[in-house]
């Protein structure tokens, strides 16, 4: 009898929890640009650029977690609830010590949305741009 009870207040509970959460369609997250292309840069440039995304939903949304595929690219983000019609952002730095040319993805997931909203950074990392032909994106 005891696990009877306890089976139904569990599923209960689970049912109850389950109608407040609030799921957030994927399109109604747009970011502005999925992808940033850097160019040539030389070591110790600048490597830090912005991903700006904007809430379309009905309701508050949030940053669960940003991925990166090496260590070399460190994220941070926006860690606040974004209310409806706001913007945040995905802010990525490269590290431009490491010379050579680069393709990194990152992956954003937010609470509530089903996957993950894949950008992209791209560019290279050279001893002297000037004696190079700028890159076409």
């Amino acid at each position: 009898m005891k696990r009877v009870l306890t089976l139904v207040l569990l599923v209960t509970g689970l049912f109850v929890s389950g109608q407040s959460v609030v799921h957030t369609e994927k399109d109604s997250i747009k970011f502005d640009t999925k992808e940033i292309f850097y160019g040539y840069m030389e070591p110790g440039e600048d490597g830090k650029r912005e991903f700006s995304f904007t809430n379309y939903s009905s309701h508050p949304i949030m940053v669960m977690n940003v991925s990166v595929t090496c260590g070399c690219t460190v994220p941070s983000w926006t860690r606040n609830p974004i209310l409806p019609g706001e913007k945040g952002s995905i802010v990525v730095e490269y590290d431009t010590k490491r010379l050579g040319g680069f393709y990194k993805k990152i992956k954003v997931k937010f609470f509530q949305v089903e996957g993950s909203y894949p950008l992209v950074i791209r560019g290279a990392v050279v001893e002297d741009k000037s004696k190079y032909i700028p890159l076409q994106r």
